[in-house]
């Protein structure tokens, strides 16, 4: 009895990802997902205190992303499944924090750092590191901390040496939540500019170049109430929606941040035919389909970061 590797293994990469990929979409935990993102929407919806509160939230997300690994990364067991509180209540206090980190570093930089009463959150330099080790070197310490090769622990040095033997899963498994996150932002933008509502939401959520209209001054940077931009060329609010995204704004930042308290410029919703409930109404639609989509990355990482331990499995002959 010998082992020897098994053939083709940029194919079993390639099988191992897009199965993982196709259990998420289409697999039975998708309603779970579905319902967490909307749970997630109403906890952001509370006044003031939602986005902290949302926090909470994601530490129980994070903690389910880790079981994902674990029972992925462990293959074929005999261990049966941990019940629903073992899924979602971290087992240590180590895996609380490390779980805890990982939601305080998404919800920080993205939707309370930088913000004020008229000023919508958005990344600088000090928020764009959280959240880049956040997304890139956490999901590297939850598959150390909840991956295992077989019965043992995977550990650092064990998770150090599988992303390093097959790069290219490792790379893309650590960057399809960066990557759907600007994904999310470019269809965003453009479903908003198709449907002609990008100048007014750009308006609300985007500092704009100086228009002929007193502008209302935050930090240098002009907020406009009371802005009818129709009298204006669209040009005008793209370029600024362009230059928010420069400065570090973002829709996908902002708009969930806003259902909680009042980060927009304060225009008036009559201007483009909506009533303050249906522009609340449309801004949530808005954030539990950004959510339930991004959610979705993070289970597509957390079923792919626990197959990267697998892929050094041999088989007898």
């Amino acid at each position: 009895m010998v082992s020897v590797p098994e053939p083709g293994l940029n194919q079993k990469v390639a099988r191992e990802l897009s199965g993982g990929a196709l259990v998420v979409i289409k697999g039975p935990g998708l309603i779970s997902l579905i319902a967490a993102s909307a749970i997630t929407t109403a906890i952001l919806a509370v006044p003031i205190a939602g986005t902290w509160c949302s926090v909470i939230a994601l530490t129980l997300a994070a903690s389910v992303y880790g079981e994902i690994i674990h029972r992925v990364s462990r293959g074929a067991s005999g261990e049966p499944n941990p019940p629903w509180k073992s899924t979602l209540i971290p087992r240590s206090a180590s895996k609380w924090i490390l779980c805890a980190l990982m939601a305080l570093g998404t919800v920080c930089p993205l939707w309370i750092m930088n913000a004020s009463v008229k000023q919508s959150p958005h990344l600088n330099w000090l928020g764009g590191l959280i959240l880049a080790a956040m997304w890139i070197i956490w999901p590297m310490l939850m598959l150390a901390n909840y991956g295992c090769d077989g019965d043992q622990p995977l550990g650092l040095k064990g998770c150090g040496k599988r992303l390093a033997r097959h790069p290219l899963a490792s790379f893309l498994a650590i960057t399809v939540v960066p990557a759907v996150v600007v994904l999310l932002e470019v269809t965003l933008g453009l479903i908003l500019y198709s449907v002609g509502s990008l100048p007014f939401f750009a308006l609300d959520f985007m500092p704009m170049p100086r228009i002929p209209d007193a502008p209302v001054m935050i930090k240098d940077i002009p907020y406009y109430d009371s802005v009818d931009y129709r009298t204006h060329p669209e040009s005008k609010f793209v370029d600024g929606y362009f230059r928010g995204l420069r400065c570090g704004y973002s829709f996908v930042g902002a708009i969930p941040a806003s259902l909680a308290k009042q980060t927009h410029a304060g225009i008036n919703t009559d201007v483009h035919g909506y009533t303050p409930l249906a522009y609340f109404v449309i801004r949530t639609l808005i954030v539990l389909a950004l959510l339930i989509l991004i959610l979705m990355a993070f289970a597509i990482q957390a079923r792919w970061l626990g197959a990267i331990p697998a892929l050094d499995r041999r088989v007898p002959l």
